[in-house]
């Protein structure tokens, strides 16, 4: 019924969920504890994001995406490129759907900044597999802009 191809990709995109919901849980549980312990919201979101980043890059890593042929150091720097637009985009996310909530009147206070912080974390998790299947694992964000200067050249011809 499905390519090759595309069952792979499900399989991953299904490994990616469980992992990431794994790293998500881990994400924002810590950010409830920081804001319990007092911490600002988007401090506590950022700081509980990097928690669940290092999770995510591990069992990906290891259990998920077939080994590229980078370096260890390559890929580490990649994700954290790729994850830090994932935070900025989970704090922006995440901000405005809550000052929304509350001005809906939908929830408490606390828990209309969990729900924001989950629908960030959900939404940021579908750019994240893309970004992390297509660059991170694969060929870099080198490769990604040299093929895009590719592409540019042969569209101008």
């Amino acid at each position: 019924m499905f390519s090759e191809k595309k069952r792979k990709t499900f399989q991953q995109a299904l490994k990616f969920l469980v992992f990431s919901g794994t790293a998500a849980g881990t994400n924002i549980g810590l950010r409830f504890v920081f804001s319990h312990w007092g911490m600002q919201y988007i401090p506590a979101v950022s700081t509980s994001y990097f928690a669940g980043m290092i999770i995510n890059f591990m069992l990906n890593r290891n259990f998920n995406f077939p080994r590229s042929d980078r370096r260890f150091i390559q890929e580490v720097k990649t994700f954290i490129i790729i994850a830090l637009i994932g935070l900025i985009l989970t704090n922006i996310i995440s901000g405005v759907s809550n000052i929304l909530i509350q001005k809906m009147g939908l929830f408490s206070f606390q828990l209309s900044e969990t729900v924001s912080h989950v629908i960030a974390v959900g939404i940021v998790s579908i750019y994240s597999f893309f970004a992390h299947k297509y660059i991170t694992y694969r060929g870099g964000l080198r490769d990604v802009y040299m093929k895009m200067l590719e592409q540019m050249k042969l569209n101008k011809k």
